[in-house]
């Protein structure tokens, strides 16, 4: 936790620094694809807005760590009555996204991302035959690759944006059979400050978690068992974060953080916009 803090900090101090180190920089004139996004000029020329270049190609990296409950389980493919399971996911995400305005107010997305998630499961067995209770732990690691599509809402007015990010996510990993599914919705209160090319942003962030997670535990009664569990969650959580435009706006860099009881995490990306 320690450390995971003082990278935040780290990212958010060195994308500060960045901001405020090209003061005197002027806006070149936009010759960048001059007909998109559609209505680009009549937002950039009549109400005074700066506009991101239409296309980017970002590096995407997510890092979380998530305590998750089981819906459902299964020892020997059996499913049990009177069961309680969870487990502590840490989950990496590295990948690729492709994003494009063909509106001033929409961006449209879509990535793909290598995905490794590994952890602990533990599960209570709770029975009344000899007053016994079955405990089990067992280790969890699991690699695959992830991929999914998204759109970005955006309105305001001078420096104050509102913003709705909605996403959907699909991992396909190698030791499920069913595809592990995430709807994500992300609304957002963002303040942008034209003359440094800046943007922070204070919102919130709602998931609906969806996914299978099986292996082999040992339990203090039964032995080494196989089990599988269904872990069935909906999130949320506060999310804070920055956004800067360097070199002409070609090139950003964003960063953000969430954080509740059960689940925190950071995203990071950094892209290319032409």
């Amino acid at each position: 936790m320690q450390l995971k803090s003082k990278l935040i900090t780290l990212i958010f101090i060195s994308i500060y620094s960045l901001t405020f180190s090209n003061e005197d920089e002027k806006i070149k004139e936009y010759d960048h694809f001059k007909y998109l996004p559609i209505l680009g000029d009549y937002v950039r020329k009549d109400l005074n807005q700066e506009l991101p270049y239409p296309f980017g190609i970002s590096y995407m990296g997510n890092f979380s760590k998530s305590n998750i409950y089981a819906k459902d389980i299964k020892i020997k493919n059996r499913d049990m009555k009177g069961i309680s399971g969870e487990t502590n996911l840490n989950t990496s995400i590295n990948g690729i996204m492709l994003d494009f305005y063909p509106l001033p107010f929409l961006n449209l997305y879509g990535f793909v991302a290598d995905v490794h998630i590994e952890g602990d499961v533990k599960a209570e067995i709770k029975t009344n035959i000899s007053n016994k209770t079955y405990t089990g732990t067992g280790y969890y690691n699991d690699d695959g690759i992830g991929y999914g599509y998204g759109a970005n809402f955006i309105v305001g007015y001078n420096n104050l944006f509102l913003s709705l990010n909605t996403s959907y996510i699909i991992n396909d990993m190698d030791q499920i059979e069913e595809d592990k599914t995430i709807l994500m919705f992300n609304p957002r209160l963002i303040y942008r400050s034209t003359k440094y090319n800046f943007e922070m942003w204070i919102g919130a962030v709602f998931l609906k978690i969806n996914e299978e997670v099986k292996g082999t535990m040992s339990t203090n009664y039964l032995g080494d068992v196989n089990y599988s569990m269904i872990l069935d969650s909906q999130e949320s959580m506060p999310i804070v974060g920055v956004r800067k435009e360097l070199f002409d706006k070609s090139v950003e860099v964003l960063a953000d953080a969430m954080y509740t009881s059960d689940f925190y995490g950071i995203n990071i990306r950094l892209g290319y916009r032409f």
